[in-house]
């Protein structure tokens, strides 16, 4: 058998024992070597395979670490520990599990990770998170295939109405007057030579398309301050100049195509402010860029118009009723009648003070506005010299209110000043600060009083909050001790202060008791900037010397000794 594991040309040369014995060592030695460094090369060059699931990855590196361990211990060398199996395991994930890895990474500070909870935590990531999210690009992913094909249908949709529809400048069907041969070669004119119909000689400078379910749009109707919804309208309209805010009039009217194909021509357009009826409150609305239609039968309000000014509302609609909602908040709600026709709504046009004229000229206030908003809502008085050194623009400082302003720059009022103290005593602030490292005592805490006249303060290093009350006690002593009273202790709402016990010991030495607002760190101030002062002066002398490289466990004492620098 021996004979059989060498070849003839080595069993020729082959002299005694020893010689057999040292040939089948290097062989096998040889073979077994070459196997560890394979299954190091395979562990090692190892990569993620996204035909395989979080499984069967872990299956397939589990299998080539098991089998190098198995071939170090074969050769009586150490195995490698379970750490190198757990770095290698992060660093093949791919870039979808990066939040996993980050959160790996500052849980494994806090404590000892072991494999199988890394394991178990990555096939609960797959399970859990990575599934939702296939999910949603997936959703993703039909919606934009949708949205292709319904680009697809409206382009074809436009070709069709471009071959049925003639051309305004030589009445030949086809094309776009923009894209006329005939209206190039005269030089662009901005109205066709043609005016033999007067409705067709005002080039409209772009046509919009809205379609309503009812084709009685071209008659007036009672009650113009009745606004009614439509979600297929592309724009707000109504056909009430008394109620725009702030109007301007299209130099050449513009078309507007209803659904029965007739055409009607909006010869403005401005803001208008609207009362918005609820179930239980009245929401105030500025609805945007709504054109002035006269012939107009209804007011019309657009959703599609809403939902492009704020793409994060959302509308909802049965049968009978509708709303439309922001963030959550219901703004906008309609019925619908019995015998159908379109939802009416519950929005009241609010008429601006004084009259307005639709072909208003922009008056000089909303010049200064204008520039207001484009300046950044600085100080109007500083817009105002702007306009006059630089444009040239003479305008006048108003008293009306920016809103945007109002809100932009609001800010917390200062806190009132209290009298302060004229004698040591008089008043002693105190607060807790923790929870921090083990001291060499096991104390984590440390209480700090000032007196809020000479500045002087104590501090007691505690092991638990509860020992806030010896705290106390001792410096009542001290106190005492030198010849002074202390009259009123401030503190805040901490347990640690509001309890009975340390009620009833400021009762004993007739002091009295006062605790700041709940959430008002403000107002107990000089306690909160001395423990910032205290442990800034503590973490400096722990880190200045890197030499003497202090433990952390040294802080209580450099609390004493920033304490005794402070009141020298």
């Amino acid at each position: 058998m021996i004979t059989a594991a060498v070849t003839d040309a080595v069993y020729q040369k082959i002299m005694d024992k020893n010689e057999v014995w040292e040939t089948l060592k290097k062989n096998f030695e040889a073979a077994a070597e070459d196997q560890l460094f394979k299954y190091c090369t395979d562990l090692f060059s190892f990569s993620w395979s996204n035909n395989a699931d979080v499984s069967g990855n872990i299956a397939k590196l589990n299998t080539l670490w098991n089998e190098l361990n198995g071939g170090l211990r074969v050769a009586n060398k150490p195995e490698l520990p379970n750490l190198l199996l757990i770095g290698k395991f992060l660093q093949i994930l791919p870039d979808s599990f990066e939040t996993f890895k980050s959160s790996w990474m500052l849980m494994s500070k806090n404590k000892d990770n072991t494999l199988d909870e890394l394991l178990s935590q990555l096939c609960m990531f797959e399970r859990n998170f990575l599934t939702k999210c296939h999910e949603e690009n997936k959703v993703k992913q039909e919606e934009r295939v949708t949205r292709e094909a319904l680009s697809v249908r409206q382009n074809n949709d436009k070709k069709t109405v471009k071959q049925a529809n003639p051309c305004h400048y030589c009445k030949k069907k086809g094309h776009w007057i923009r894209e006329c041969k005939q209206w190039i070669q005269d030089g662009r004119p901005a109205k066709p030579k043609e005016n033999a119909n007067p409705k067709k000689t005002k080039g409209p400078i772009g046509t919009t398309a809205i379609f309503v379910q009812d084709n009685a749009c071209t008659a007036i109707e009672d009650g113009s301050s009745v606004w009614w919804l439509d979600n297929g309208a592309t724009k707000h309209m109504t056909n009430s100049s008394q109620y725009f805010v702030n109007y301007k009039r299209f130099d050449i009217p513009k078309e507007v195509n209803q659904a029965g194909h007739d055409i009607i021509e909006a010869i403005g357009y401005g803001d208008i402010k609207m009362k918005s009826v609820l179930k239980d409150e009245c929401k105030i609305l500025m609805l945007k860029d709504v054109l002035y239609i006269p012939n107009l039968a209804r007011n019309l309000f657009s959703v599609l118009m809403a939902h492009d000014f704020n793409p994060e509302s959302r509308f909802q609609s049965n049968r009978t009723s509708c709303s439309l909602s922001l963030n959550g908040e219901e703004i906008v709600c309609g019925m619908r009648p019995p015998d159908g026709g379109l939802f009416k709504t519950t929005l009241e046009p609010i008429t601006p003070m004084g009259d307005m004229e639709v072909n208003a000229i922009t008056p000089n206030n909303s010049i200064l506005q204008l520039y207001n908003e484009r300046f950044g809502h600085q100080d109007k008085r500083h817009v105002k010299t702007l306009l006059e050194n630089e444009f040239q623009i003479k305008v006048n400082v108003d008293n009306s209110l920016c809103e945007s302003c109002i809100f932009g720059k609001a800010h917390t009022r200062t806190f009132g000043k209290r009298m302060k103290a004229s004698v040591p005593g008089e008043l002693v602030s105190g607060d807790v600060c923790g929870l921090l490292d083990l001291t060499f005592q096991k104390k984590r805490y440390v209480v700090i009083f000032k007196d809020s006249f000479s500045k002087y303060r104590y501090a007691f290093l505690l092991k638990e909050k509860s020992e806030v009350k010896d705290a106390l006690i001792c410096m009542f002593n001290n106190a005492k001790t030198v010849g002074h009273t202390i009259k009123e202790f401030l503190s805040d709402n901490g347990g640690e202060f509001d309890n009975e016990e340390v009620r009833d010991l400021l009762k004993e030495n007739g002091c009295v008791q006062r605790l700041t607002a709940p959430y008002t760190p403000e107002q107990n101030g000089s306690s909160e900037r001395e423990n910032r002062t205290v442990m800034e002066m503590v973490r400096t002398m722990l880190y200045a010397n890197s030499e003497a490289n202090f433990p952390k466990e040294l802080w209580g004492e450099l609390v004493n000794t920033a304490i005794y620098i402070l009141n020298r």
